[in-house]
C-alpha cells in the first residue's frame, strides 16, 4: 500500500543527489536520465579523481558510497559494466555510486552532496596541476 509513498522519495532522493553532485564541475552523470533508472541510484565520474578515493574520503566525513560499481568494490579496476558502457578507462575509475533508499532523509541527501563536493576538491587540489 506504501510502495508508491516509498518510491516516490527515493525518485526524490535521486533527483538530488543527481543534481547536487552534477553541480560540482566536470562531474558526469552515467547510465540513463534522472528518473530513467534504478530508483535511488546514482553514478556519476568526475574529471582527474580515482572513484576509490572519492569513496573513501567520503568516508571519512561519515558518507557511504561504491566506487565504480557494487560489482567491482575493491577490486582496484574499472568496472567492467562502465567500460562496456562506452565510457572509457578514466570515466570507469573516477566513478562513485550513490544509492538512496526509501527511508533516506533529506539531511542525509544534503550531507551525501556536501561529502562529494568536499572530497573531490580536496582530491583535485592535491592532485597535479595542468
Amino acid at each position: 500500500a506504501r510502495r508508491g509513498d516509498r518510491l516516490a522519495r527515493m525518485r526524490d532522493a535521486e533527483e538530488a543527489l543527481a543534481a547536487g553532485m552534477l553541480a560540482v564541475p566536470d562531474t558526469h552523470l552515467n547510465g540513463p536520465p534522472v528518473g530513467r533508472r534504478l530508483p535511488g541510484h546514482v553514478q556519476v565520474s568526475a574529471v582527474g579523481v580515482e572513484g576509490e578515493a572519492v569513496a573513501l574520503a567520503m568516508a571519512t566525513r561519515g558518507v557511504a558510497v561504491s566506487p565504480g560499481s557494487a560489482c567491482t568494490f575493491g577490486a582496484g579496476k574499472a568496472s567492467p559494466v562502465i567500460e562496456a558502457m562506452g565510457l572509457g578507462e578514466e570515466r570507469a575509475r573516477s566513478a562513485v555510486l550513490v544509492t538512496a533508499g526509501p527511508w533516506t532523509t533529506d539531511g542525509e541527501v544534503r550531507r551525501a552532496i556536501a561529502a562529494y563536493a568536499d572530497s573531490v576538491g580536496t582530491l583535485r587540489a592535491m592532485g597535479p596541476t595542468p
